[in-house]
Parts: structure tokens; sequence; C-alpha cells
């Protein structure tokens, strides 16, 4: 049997300046198209943010104190666990799911919550300060992002504010026969790196 499994992203249909990771290079949409026209079987992998972007975010701030300056404290996102994904990929490797996979974590969580969640799990003070978009873009480029996936993000924030970006979905539970794993056990099991 031969197959194609590709790893896509949920936002794959937004609007191909809202998102930042096709400024990093991905292609999803097109990823996306190639499968289903390939004449295989397939599956593609459309997984939610991963839960360790917020390693990324938040960590270089905690190394330094414990306020996260960060905008939109209600954007809000059901994490998923790569290694969530990597098992999914393997079950549709053996042709134990196909199609369009909408893989996301258990929860659904602000970046406020997310850092209600790091705190309880590092057992730090930590608290969340919303700063203006506009502040949070000259830092994260300052830091060595570029520019043009930082304009993207906030682009992505703003855009899903009114409710959660991708409600978590059950198709990890579904394939994998277990709960997928929650943000405060990925915080748990990588807490050095934050």
């Amino acid at each position: 049997m031969r197959r194609a499994v590709v790893l896509s992203a949920m936002n794959v249909d937004d609007p191909l300046e809202e998102q930042p990771s096709r400024l990093a290079g991905d292609r999803n949409r097109e990823l996306d198209r190639a499968a289903a026209a390939s004449g295989l079987e397939w599956a593609s992998l459309r997984a939610s943010s991963f839960a360790s972007n917020t390693i990324r975010a938040f960590a270089p701030q905690l190394r330094f104190g414990e306020v996260v300056r960060y905008p939109f404290r209600g954007f809000e996102e059901s994490l998923i666990d790569e290694r969530d994904v990597a098992e999914v990929a393997a079950r549709a490797l053996l042709g134990e799911a196909d199609g369009i996979l909408e893989l996301t974590g258990p929860q659904s969580l602000t970046h406020g919550e997310q850092v209600a969640t790091l705190a309880a799990v590092l057992s730090r003070p930590l608290r969340f300060e919303e700063v203006p978009p506009e502040a949070a873009a000259a830092q994260m480029t300052q830091r060595g992002m570029p520019a043009a996936f930082v304009e993207a993000l906030m682009a992505r924030y703003r855009r899903h504010l009114a409710g959660p970006q991708h409600p978590p979905t059950t198709v990890v539970e579904e394939i994998l026969k277990r709960p997928a794993r929650p943000f405060a056990r990925f915080v748990a099991e990588h807490r050095e790196r934050f």
C-alpha cells in the first residue's frame, strides 16, 4: 500500500498573509492539494498551534522575571503536543487514518490562561501583562524574528479574537484511543526549557 501523509496546519484555508508559518517557508496549502491529487491514499495532518511555540514566546521573558508581556491576552487556541502529531502520523502511515485530520490539544486556552498554567506547573508567581501589539511586534523583531512573520502573527491574533481560533477536536483521541496531552503536561515535561 502506498500512502502520502503530510503535515499541514489548521489555518491552511486562512488568507496566506495571515499564516505566519508560510513566511517561515511552510507550504501547507500546496502540500494538502498535492496529497489529495497524488492518486495515493492520503492523510493531511492539519495541526493547531504547537505547544512548543510557547517556549519561544514566553521562555525568554521567564528567564528574567515573573512577568510575561505579550499581546492579546484573550486570544484562544488549542495547543497540541508535537508528540501527539507524531503518533497520529505513524497511525496514518499504517493506514489507520486518512483524509483531513484536524489535530488539536484537548482544551482551548487564552494567552493569559497559558501563562496561568505555566505559573501553576512551574510553581512560580507568574503574571500576564498585556502589551499593545505594536510594542510586542517591535520586541519580537528586535529578538531577530522576521518582520513579515511578526506582522502575520499579529494579523492572526486580531482575526481570531472573537473566539477560539481552532476549538478542540476529538480526532487525536479517536485515532490514538487516549486523550490528547494537555498543555499542563507539556509544561511539566519540558519545565527546564521554561
